[in-house]
């Protein structure tokens, strides 16, 4: 990252987009390699953070499109593969069933 695209970013900003949980969770949320659609890596990624708890504290009022948006543009990447959003979703879907049925046992 360039110091121009460094000030583009708070402090904070930067720690999280540098962070281990980030990156955790784009390896369950597998949104693919860079970014393609800030709206759907949004989306994809707020999901499977409600759906698994990765990290606390991670909503809307921080993780917003704006800064998805920016790290775009400053050509952020992730380690995680991109499984498709049907797949995505049906393994979406088996982990709240599962978590339901081991919650009722």
């Amino acid at each position: 990252m360039t110091e121009e695209e460094k000030a583009e970013f708070s402090e904070d900003e930067r720690g999280f987009t540098n962070s281990f949980g980030l990156g955790a969770l784009c390896m369950i949320a597998q949104p693919g390699f860079q970014i393609e659609d800030p709206e759907e890596f949004h989306h994809r990624l707020l999901v499977t953070n409600q759906v698994t708890g990765v990290l606390r504290g991670f909503g809307p009022e921080f993780f917003t499109i704006d800064l998805v948006t920016r790290m775009k543009a400053a050509g952020w990447q992730t380690n995680a593969g991109k499984m498709s959003k049907r797949a995505w979703k049906a393994e979406m879907k088996n982990r709240l069933f599962d978590d339901a049925v081991e919650a009722a046992l």
